[in-house]
């Protein structure tokens, strides 16, 4: 009986060895022959311990582009739009379907490449249909908002209530916040070629480069908020001569005089993104220190802790550069505007940053920064006051909450605010610094108390200088 159990147990193992062998891919060569990224890749997956903090930030709500959500049927609805934008745009540009898909075969491999995952599964016949329906969808959907809001002079759609997109405004910007999601990408060079290709510079029509339509109908992430400049804090020219006399005679921090700084950077616009999302992120970043160290941030007091030490903080005209600025006690820094999509773009953008620049992560670092300025909500209430901070979420612990909560799982080597964090904690823990920003506080709060107080010392000096004259006199 042993000897057979043995052998039924060798028998066993041996089949299990073979099921092992047997799920090996046989074209291992093949395999290893290619490299294990592409250069092309830079559309990617966003990594699992990102996505489990909020996923619903990375999904789209309404439509699908690229393979990774293509079989949601939550986004199928728009299919059906799909193909009707496809036959609008045949009929705009007189470009059958076939020519349009002809030309994106061209790119096939190349268009494969750009995915982190690589579809092999889908045919060939199916990764064109799918790259040509959305391609179009969005050059189409660029083009009627360019009609619609004026950039192009000649308008075949005079009446967009009936479009089912451009018709309700919820819709049509719930979808622009879906195409730059980080999984929700194609290849900029394929939306750009295939428009060339279609349109051209067709001066008879009005139409502009694809690029000035890109920035045209992603103005919203690309540009600043309008929004008025802070009146909350009124100030006297009398307290604004103390402050400025006491900030250059005290002020523990130098002028830091950095000439990369000063110097005239290259639009980044001019610059070909890779697609939407590192368009948005480019131009978000192009401008940001110049570190000289470049380790990482390890501690920061936060703004209620270094207004105290006599720190100024200043909103920037600027609102998406990165160009934060300490100088003479003033930090200057872009205006965040805290809304109800704010989790939504930065999240992607910094997903987008850990997986292509990792080396790199500059709005992961500018939130770094927000993050240890802002603890609680008295953090968040002055930066308000001082117009960094745009609350239209309305409560400043959801701002905080926010803020705090956009750190988690990212990672990096090193930092762009480096120096200045150092320079900021310095200026804190230097004592003269806080007993300087303590008698501004007190002593030189408003026109009335400076007053007092230069009286009082005024009188403070009659005294001790008729008291010592007495003395002389007596001796």
């Amino acid at each position: 009986m042993e000897s057979t159990r043995d052998a039924s147990n060798q028998t066993e193992d041996k089949s299990k060895e073979l099921i092992i062998i047997d799920n090996i891919p046989q074209d291992l060569d093949t395999l290893i022959s290619e490299p294990a990224l592409w250069p092309e890749l830079c559309i990617y997956r966003v990594p699992r311990k990102l996505r489990a903090i909020n996923p619903a930030s990375y999904t789209p709500q309404l439509i699908s582009v690229g393979p990774f959500h293509c079989e949601d049927e939550a986004l199928m609805p728009m299919e059906k739009q799909k193909l009707r934008y496809l036959a609008e745009f045949s009929k705009r540009t007189g470009i059958t379907w076939t020519e349009l898909a002809n030309q994106i075969k061209e790119w096939e491999i190349t268009i494969r490449h750009c995915y982190e995952e690589t579809f092999d599964k889908v045919s060939s016949v199916e990764f064109i249909k799918m790259i040509l329906l959305d391609s179009v969808f969005i050059i189409e959907l660029f083009l009627r908002r360019g009609e619609k809001y004026g950039l192009i002079r000649k308008q075949r759609h005079g009446n967009f209530k009936d479009d089912f997109i451009l018709g309700k405004s919820t819709r049509e910007y719930g979808l622009l916040g879906d195409l730059i999601l980080v999984e929700n990408q194609l290849p900029y060079f394929v939306l750009d070629d295939l428009y060339e290709f279609s349109i051209g510079n067709d001066n008879e029509e009005g139409y502009p480069s694809f690029f000035n339509l890109m920035k045209f109908n992603l103005h919203d992430y690309l540009s600043p908020p309008e929004i008025q400049e802070n009146e909350n804090s009124p100030c006297d020219c009398f307290s604004c001569l103390y402050c400025f006399w006491i900030s250059r005679c005290f002020s523990c921090q130098k002028h830091d005089c950095q000439s990369s700084d000063d110097e005239e950077e290259d639009d980044p616009l001019l610059e070909k993104p890779l697609h939407l999302t590192d368009l948005v992120r480019k131009h978000r970043s192009f401008k940001h220190p110049k570190s000289k160290n470049n380790g990482s941030v390890m501690k920061l007091y936060n703004a209620t802790m270094l207004h105290e030490a006599g720190v100024k903080f200043q909103a920037s005209p600027e609102a998406w550069p990165l160009d934060i600025k300490f100088e003479r006690g003033e930090l200057k820094m872009p205006r965040f505007l805290a809304d109800d999509n704010t989790e939504r773009v930065i999240r992607n953008l910094m997903a987008f940053e850990q997986c292509h620049y990792p080396n790199q992560p500059l709005i992961c670092d500018y939130i770094w920064v927000l993050d240890f300025l802002i603890n609680t909500a008295k953090d968040v209430d002055l930066l308000v006051r001082k117009g960094i901070i745009v609350n239209l979420l309305g409560d400043s612990e959801a701002v905080a909450k926010l803020v705090n909560n956009l750190g988690l799982e990212i990672t990096a080597s090193g930092s762009c605010f480096y120096d200045l964090s150092e320079q900021l904690n310095k200026h804190y823990e230097n004592p003269w610094c806080r007993t300087v920003a303590i008698m501004r506080s007190v002593y030189f709060s408003n026109l009335w108390r400076g007053t007092g107080t230069i009286a009082a010392i005024v009188l403070l000096f009659f005294t001790f200088t008729q008291s010592v004259y007495s003395i002389s006199q007596i001796f």
